[in-house]
């Protein structure tokens, strides 16, 4: 047989005969989270952590993830786009920012842990009868591998986003039960085979027909596997298998569902029979215990998980359970199971003897010592002489003699023979020796005096006889309760620590009390009459523990006392016991747990019962630094043993995250915030994700430009109801139990906007536009004082206007009353004479007017172009016409602007025609203006320009002239006003002229 092959041989039986003697040692603690603590459902099937530290649990109700406090949870939600698949969440794989998601339906989901947006992966898609749920997901050379229940293996490639079956023609029709990646290698596991791939080509490495194995894992230069029938390890080359001893009548632990292994440690679930811990050749099964609140949550495990803070997570079929090696400081004694009987550790006293060997005394379970390893070595449950027995141990000493002294909670002073076991009663109040049968502490003075304290006082015991002095301070009983003996460094005096009597000093020589009390008054007296343990600093410096005063530090050169109570930050005011262990380290046992105090820096380290203490409460009496490096404290439920140079503290600190923003804001970038000064109220959720501890940590936060320091917290969430305009970071960082500070989170940017006039360009805007108001003003005067002057001289330039335009209508009138009566027509004359004097007095009237309404306007037009009809003998077509204006006797023109503008349509225009002489007016209301439009059809301006040019006197048109000029002079005063001439030529040839006039539009309010 090879070397190798011995070797793993002989590993395995020394794994057998080691877990026959170890098992049942070294106790852990879990912290369980269930459906009370926030889980949807109990059934827990796998979990991962993403890369920001966040734990993710899928259970069979859906996906929770944890941040060491509170859940949030993902379900399938019928309708929405952004959903998984399924609730029935089956394995995870986290991995690049995204957790892989498989269920029951045998889809898998894709979560951007950041974005919290999912996409999913149907398989159905490449095989469209796929029908079987998703078992595992693991990665292997960045490929996403799949195993199914029935399905086979898939591979899905993250980069390329493609999905295709795995073939492996070894594996025919068997199922895969669990993966494993091991240096490059990829290694499947079926019932009775493993097979090493690497999904090109396959190689079968065992069989074995009669196992049932459910999983695989690599364990040092070997690989662990579990079946449904036992444990096995097997050597690298998989030639050689060896069945791992399990301890007798544990049936259900034999059915291995999962294997996980760290460094020397290996776990192990099984599926009804609990945990167990495979290290150093042994094993230690740990079980669901209702009598046991730190024991496991179930013993159905179905998953395990090491996360990067060295946590073990443990899911069952009722929840999780979580171990943190982090959280183990100390060495812990709580269920006294010895030969085959069950005893109460409520510790009063802890002692070491001569020999180095550890005793405990109990209140009602007697005397016990301890192995060296600090495992119970005998409990005796009680001393007895026959005559009188006793289960309460309330303190131990080994005199100079080697005799071994035992006093009583109830009973007296008895000596225990180490050596026969036996015990004898020495001394009670029954045989007349004693004044109390309650002895705390027994001390041995450098002269070989032997001292009792008790409820009663102090006694010395006779040298020569077991016969006893007694000695009181106080009269009245209760103010002589002494718990702790010792003697002064360089004078010959007992001081004692007594319970309500305070400091006192015993002169042995003179048989007299020095007593030493609380002085309200003085501030440098002891804090506190209620003493209950003393330990030395050096020769000047006493330490004492008080009960309700917290820790005093005596000064015995100058008799002055420094209190460390709570205010100071100490954890409880009730100090049990102190062990001073040089260079200003000093522990403490209280109400509240243990501290780690220091002298010299003032600080204190805190530990709970999460860190493995037996309880929160201590008792007096029970504190000791042993020869062999140990420090005991002993309470009501156990005992803690430690070394402190040997507590590790993780100092990394974890980090923290933000968890959720609450506000009206809006966020163009992860880290910045924008408010408005309307709804500035911000609330903000962060947490440090540290999992071994998460109740431990406290928190700092503030606001650079709100607060001025930082603030502590305990709570996650940092709440403003109203920031004032301006720009602010937030920061937080987080310590934890040990005092380890995170390093500050992210920093978070917060712009609160100001209101419009608070900004820098509204205020610059209205203080430009304040000046320019005052210039605009400044020159709307000095432009309204030039605008009256030239009205005035518009007045004055159309009244000229006028003044000559009446003169040049008159003169064209008086030419056809002529033109009448030379053609020997009285009627005609008559009649154009009667119309011409009705235009003459129209004329007068408005002779004196600037603006006249439309109405008057077409009504002189009108006699205007009747005259000049009866001029053409009737061959005159003409029309006025008016559009969209509602009131023509309320809007305004300027008087005699029309006109002109007919006169030269019909001089120049119509009247070269012989016959087919028409003329249309409209007066039009737009927008803004009125339009008239007058149009004729003439012979157009070019046939009337060249016949002009023949006549010998050239005619030019005073009235148009006159008109374009007073509308120049108007648009001055009153907006624009506008002429446009241009011809037009009909289809048939035909030519005429259109005239548009544009006025402002102009009301009697005018």
């Amino acid at each position: 047989m090879h070397n190798r092959t011995i070797r793993h041989i002989l590993l395995g039986l020394l794994l057998l005969v080691e877990v026959a003697f170890t098992f049942g040692q070294n106790p852990i603690r879990f912290q369980n989270i269930t459906v009370d603590n926030g889980l949807s459902m109990g059934t827990t099937t796998a979990i991962a952590k993403d890369k920001n530290g966040y734990i993710w649990i899928a259970t069979a109700e859906g996906l929770h993830r944890y941040d060491g406090k509170y859940f949030k949870i993902f379900k399938y939600k019928e309708g929405s786009n952004n959903t998984l698949t399924d609730s029935y969440i089956t394995s995870l794989l986290s991995h690049k920012g995204l957790l892989y998601i498989g269920n029951n339906l045998g889809n898998i989901d894709i979560l951007n842990v950041k974005t919290e947006r999912i996409v999913s992966l149907n398989l159905r898609t490449v095989y469209p009868e796929f029908d079987n749920r998703i078992e595992q997901i693991i990665l292997y050379q960045n490929r996403i591998i799949i195993d199914t229940d029935g399905g086979g293996l898939w591979q899905y490639d993250p980069e390329f986003k493609k999905l295709r079956k795995v073939n492996i023609q070894l594996l025919k029709d068997q199922e895969v039960n669990r993966m494993l990646v091991d240096q490059g290698i990829l290694y499947l596991i079926t019932s009775t085979r493993i097979f090493k791939t690497d999904l090109t080509t396959s190689e079968k490495i065992f069989e074995d027909r009669n196992l049932s194995l459910t999983s695989i894992a690599k364990y040092g230069d070997q690989f662990l596997l579990g079946s449904k029938n036992g444990l096995y390890t097997v050597q690298n080359d998989f030639s050689n298998i060896i069945r791992i001893k399990l301890p007798p009548k544990k049936r259900l632990i034999k059915n291995i569902k999962c294997i996980l292994t760290n460094k020397k440690v290996a776990w192990i679930g099984t599926g009804g029979g609990g945990l167990m811990r495979l290290e150093n050749g042994a094993i230690k099964l740990y079980k669901a215990s209702q009598r046991r609140p730190f024991s496991l949550v179930d013993d159905d495990v179905t998953s395990l998980f090491m996360d990067d803070q060295n946590t073990l997570w443990v899911l069952t079929n009722s929840g999780i359970s979580k171990y943190s090696p982090l959280l183990n400081k100390f060495g812990l004694l709580q269920y006294f199971d010895f030969e085959n009987k069950s005893y109460v550790g409520n510790m009063y006293f802890t002692y070491e003897d001569k020999k180095g060997t550890i005793w405990l005394g109990t209140l009602s379970s007697g005397l016990m010592k301890l192995n060296p390893d600090n495992t119970i070595a005998a409990i005796y449950p009680k001393l007895s002489d026959g005559q009188f027995q006793t289960s309460s141990v309330r303190c131990i000493f080994e005199d100079s003699k080697g005799n071994f002294w035992i006093g009583t909670g109830r009973d007296g002073i008895f000596l225990f023979d180490r050596d026969t076991e036996k015990a004898t009663l020495i001394a009670n109040v029954q045989n007349g020796k004693l004044k109390s049968n309650t002895i705390r502490n027994i001390y041995e003075d450098k002269k070989g005096q032997l001292w009792i304290g008790s409820e009663y006082g102090l006694s010395l015991k006779d040298s020569g006889s077991n016969t006893f002095s007694h000695y009181r301070a106080d009269e009245i009983n209760r103010n002589n309760s002494i718990y702790q003996i010792e003697e002064h460094p360089t004078k010959d005096l007992l001081i004692l620590a007594t319970f309500r009597g305070g400091l006192q000093y015993f002169n042995p020589n003179t048989m007299t009390f020095t007593v030493v009390k609380h002085d309200s008054e003085d501030s440098t007296t002891i804090s506190n009459n209620n003493l209950m343990s003393l330990a030395w600093v050096n020769d000047d410096t006493l330490l004492i523990g008080t009960y309700g005063g917290g820790l005093n530090i005596f000064d015995l050169k100058t008799n002055k006392f420094t209190s460390i109570s709570e205010k100071d930050g100490l954890i409880n005011n009730a100090v049990y016991g102190i062990v001073y262990h040089g260079k200003g380290e000093t522990w403490l046992s209280t109400n509240s747990g243990l501290v780690n105090y220091n002298l010299y820096d003032k600080s204190f380290i805190n530990f709970k019962p999460k860190h493995y203490l037996q309880s929160t409460e201590f008792n007096e009496g029970a504190f000791l630094k042993s020869s062999n490096g140990y420090t005991y404290f002993g309470g009501v439920s156990g005992l803690n043993f430690f070394k402190p140079n040997e507590i590790k503290y993780d100092t990394s600190g974890a980090p923290v995250y933000y968890t959720d923003i609450r506000g009206q804001f809006t966020s163009k970038e992860a880290d910045r915030l924008e408010l408005s000064f309307l709804n500035s109220r911000l609330e903000i959720d962060f947490m440090s994700l540290y999992y071994p501890n998460p109740s431990g940590v406290e928190y700092q936060y503030r606001l650079k430009g709100f607060d001025n320091d930082w603030i502590k917290s305990k709570n996650n969430t940092a709440v403003y109801p109203r920031l004032s305009p301006g720009s602010y970071t937030f920061q937080v960082i987080a310590e934890d139990e040990f005092g380890n500070w995170s390093k500050s989170s992210d920093n978070l940017s917060i712009v609160v906007n100001p209101p419009i006039w608070q900004k820098w360009w509204f205020i610059i805007l209205s203080i430009s536009s304040i000046v320019g108001l005052i210039y605009a003003l400044f020159k709307y005067r000095t432009r309204e004082i030039e605008r009256l002057y030239k009205l005035q001289l518009v007045d004055s330039e159309l009244a000229a206007l006028r003044s000559q335009m009446n003169p040049h209508f008159i003169f064209n009138s008086l030419n056809s009353i002529q033109y009448f009566i030379l053609k020997k027509e009285p009627r005609e004359a008559y009649t154009y004479l009667s119309k011409f004097a009705s235009l003459m007095r129209k004329i007068l009237q408005n002779s004196r007017l600037k603006y006249i309404s439309v109405a008057d306007e077409i009504e002189w037009l009108n006699l205007y172009l009747e005259m000049e009809k009866m001029r053409m003998d009737n061959n005159l077509e003409y029309s006025i016409t008016t559009r969209n204006i509602d009131d023509v006797d309320t809007t305004n023109i300027p008087t005699m602007l029309i006109q002109p503008f007919v006169e030269n349509s019909i001089v120049h225009g119509l009247l070269p025609k012989e016959q087919d002489r028409t003329l249309d007016v409209i007066i039009s209301r737009e927008k803004r203006h009125l339009l008239c439009t007058i149009t004729d059809n003439g012979i157009g301006r070019e046939a009337s320009k060249i016949m002009n040019e023949k006549r010998s006197t050239k005619h030019t048109s005073a009235g148009m002239a006159l008109t374009q000029k007073r509308l120049k002079i108007l648009s001055e005063g009153k907006g624009d006003f506008d002429v446009k001439i241009f011809d037009i030529e009909n289809e048939d040839g035909s030519m005429g002229t259109v005239v548009k006039l544009v006025v402002p539009i102009i009301n009697q309010t005018d």
